[in-house]
């Protein structure tokens, strides 16, 4: 049987072709014929989107109506439905809300003022931290906080001795987080409230504000009932770099609770107390 004999013809035909395409790549031809640019067109707004716009307006225009309703539900009601919708075009109104006769009403129209970030109210909302009921005080602390009122630190140190216990201890985790060193010498006469969770939260802040001013009083606390506090008042002295404070600290390293002792044992590494002097102490 004879073999195939190659077909030179379309051999030849193939490989011209392809010379060919060479020639018009190297040339800049390109026998794809390129894209036609569609010209851009500015979306234009559909007419069910108008709609659901105008029919939103109107829905805020009609709340913000029963803002002045003499029934306080309705107030309530559209007070809430305005906050979740964050309305900004009902602040005023918002404000008003701030003197009204219902607590729970001047506690919605703060919270509501706090989601609009309303920075401009803060000086009506300061005016709070002296309403005459406790939630509506603790209400104002949390808006504060929201909207970074620093210009309300004056009025938020004085909070630091408001009878509500909640009210008081917002206020230093506020003075915390403003980092209000102004608010030093009124955070140390908290750590000997009679309401551990104040003393805590007192002296946490003290630590944070590295307020070495405070030192002498937080080695008081050394011998607090609260095992929590003698442990962060360890801790903290140690941070604040408090050397008058080694021979108490060291009486630490025989608590009766064990992260007491570790944590004078890390505060007296921390101010450079050798091991073997720590290790006297802890047999004594």
């Amino acid at each position: 049987m004879q073999k195939a004999k190659p077909n030179y013809m379309n051999k030849t035909i193939l490989i011209s072709i392809g010379i060919a395409c060479a020639v018009m790549a190297a040339a800049g031809c390109n026998s794809t014929p390129a894209a036609t640019e569609m010209p851009k067109t500015t979306p234009q707004p559909q007419p069910k989107q108008d709609e659901a716009i105008k029919e939103t307006n109107e829905e805020i225009k009609g709340l913000i109506a029963k803002l002045k309703d003499p029934d306080v539900n309705v107030r309530r009601t559209a007070a809430g439905a305005l906050a979740m919708k964050g309305a900004k075009e009902a602040m005023p109104e918002m404000i008003r809300l701030l003197s009204d006769s219902d607590a729970m009403m001047r506690g919605m129209a703060l919270s509501a003022l706090g989601r609009m970030k309303a920075k401009e109210a803060i000086p009506e909302i300061t005016r709070l931290l002296s309403d005459p009921d406790a939630e509506v005080r603790r209400t104002v602390i949390h808006v504060l906080e929201k909207l970074q009122g620093k210009e309300a630190i004056p009025n938020i140190i004085k909070s630091l001795s408001d009878p509500d216990v909640g009210v008081c201890y917002n206020a230093v985790v506020l003075v915390m987080k403003l980092k209000a060193k102004e608010a030093i010498p009124d955070l140390i006469m908290l750590l000997s409230d009679p309401e551990t969770r104040i003393r805590d939260i007192a002296v946490k802040t003290l630590d944070a504000l590295q307020a070495k001013e405070a030192i002498p009083d937080i080695i008081e606390l050394l011998t607090d009932p609260n095992t929590e506090i003698r442990q962060f008042a360890a801790y903290t002295l140690g941070r604040l770099q408090a050397k008058e404070a080694i021979p108490e600290i060291k009486k630490l390293l025989n608590d009766e609770k064990e992260k007491v002792r570790k944590s004078a044992e890390r505060a007296l590494k921390t101010l450079g107390v050798p091991e073997a002097e720590i290790k006297e102490a802890k047999e004594k």
